[in-house]
């Protein structure tokens, strides 16, 4: 929106429009791959698995959402698909 200055009085007015309706225009494909490895180990009477996942292991930095309001930030991305890291452990006895 527009500031006003000094004492004169506003009245104008910002219309912000999208330029294409929400959910009609996509980016690319998106292409993931996930991966996880395992390692079971027997403690006693227990069975101890420790795991380790990587998500988006290839790191594409795929964009998911773009801004879709038309300015300067018209088609800037919003949000991209990061490598994320798990680690974990199953006990079973």
């Amino acid at each position: 929106m527009g500031q006003c200055r000094g004492s004169a009085t506003c009245n104008g007015t910002v219309v912000i429009a999208n330029l294409y309706a929400p959910n009609t225009k996509f980016e690319d494909r998106l292409t993931q791959l996930d991966v996880r490895l395992t390692k079971s180990v027997r403690w006693g009477r227990a069975n101890v698995r420790g795991i380790f996942d990587i998500y988006n292991a290839l790191n594409g930095n795929t964009v998911v959402a773009v801004t879709s309001r038309y300015g300067s930030q018209w088609l800037r991305p919003n949000l991209v698909l990061a490598r994320l890291f798990k680690f974990g452990v199953a006990f079973n006895f």
